[in-house]
């Protein structure tokens, strides 16, 4: 529903200047630039992106929480994320940050197949792309959720409880 919004007013602010230049142009007055139109649209959007991810880095254990015990509410596993990651939100964001090389490193194989592929006009080398981008990412996605949960298990105090049960030794 946040996303629909953002596109709604985005998608009016884009609407207002589009009449402005008809407009303008019908009455023989100077067309404003589209890089206006575009700097706007590109601010606003920027501006409103902000909160979003904000809300997302604060609903991000709602989802484990959801799956960890089925008796609770979608409402309260909402309310226990935002208690949950009250003071973790900027450690969140600095943990995914730190695989923003990972995540560039993963896609730059692909980049340069693809510029081969449209110098080569091998289409081949085009057809095989994304598994290429793929392939590299079968690795960095389960290390990523990995420390994502491990992230959960610090904040939400699971790493006190044992895991497993102690396993006895056969006399």
């Amino acid at each position: 529903p946040i996303i629909i919004i953002i596109g709604i007013v985005v998608g009016f602010i884009a609407i207002h200047y589009s009449n402005q230049i008809f407009m303008g142009s019908l009455s023989g007055n100077s067309i404003p630039s589209f890089e206006g139109m575009t700097t706007m649209i590109v601010l606003v959007t920027l501006v409103l992106c902000i909160p979003i991810i904000i809300l997302g880095l604060y609903l991000f254990p709602a989802v484990i929480l959801v799956c960890e015990d089925n008796s609770k509410g979608v409402i309260q596993c909402i309310k226990e994320s935002f208690k949950l990651m009250k003071g973790n939100v900027w450690s969140l964001f600095v943990l995914y940050l730190s695989f923003l090389g990972w995540v560039i490193l993963c896609i730059v194989p692909g980049v340069v197949v693809a510029i081969i592929a449209v110098f080569s006009f091998n289409e081949m080398l085009i057809t095989i792309l994304p598994l290429i981008i793929g392939i590299s990412f079968l690795w960095l996605t389960p290390y990523m959720n990995t420390t994502f949960l491990n992230f959960f298990n610090e904040i939400s105090g699971y790493n006190n409880k044992p895991i497993y049960n102690e396993i006895n030794p056969l006399n």
